[in-house]
């Protein structure tokens, strides 16, 4: 099973689309949970929401770094609440509740002052992948923001788009 070692395209060609994902006739990639096996056909795709999902998508890197991307575009463009307002439509397609807006931007708070606390912690969030950040944007704010992208994409709504 250990013989292909898969390698990233390097740039740009990292971002094809899944046509081009690695995929062996044994096991589906990682990131595709619950999935019919190859050698059946399924009329719809079965929902899931599994844990371990929701652990693959906090760590993956692609997803990270789409949340490095959207959190440098609020942090050029709009004011930290408007930036928030902005990533949930891009990512939700719709705006946030009150009570949304209330408890993202407590956890966005409370992740800016751990991170302020450890600066070069924000340093390396930010750097993960092969995008490198803009170092014009005040690192612990994109770590933040970054933070509160990656927390938009892992919710259920985000992932399955029901």
């Amino acid at each position: 099973m250990g013989r292909l070692r898969y390698e990233p395209s390097p740039g740009a060609s990292r971002y094809r689309r899944m046509i081009y994902a690695f995929w062996r006739r044994s096991s589906s990639p990682a990131f595709l949970f619950d999935q019919a096996q190859r050698r059946v056909c399924e009329v719809r795709q079965r929902l899931t929401n599994t844990p371990l999902q929701a652990l693959t998508l906090l760590n993956d890197e692609s997803v990270l770094e789409a949340s490095q991307f959207l959190s440098a575009q609020c942090l050029r463009n709009d004011s930290t609440r408007q930036g928030i307002e902005w990533m949930a439509v891009r990512i939700l397609g719709r705006p946030l509740a009150d009570e949304e807006w209330t408890l993202i931007h407590q956890q966005y708070q409370d992740v800016h002052d751990a991170f302020s606390q450890r600066p070069y912690d924000a340093k390396a969030y930010i750097t993960i992948g092969q995008q490198l950040p803009d170092r014009s944007l005040d690192p612990v704010h994109h770590a933040a923001l970054m933070w509160v992208a990656n927390m938009l994409y892992n919710l259920d709504e985000a992932m399955t788009h029901e």
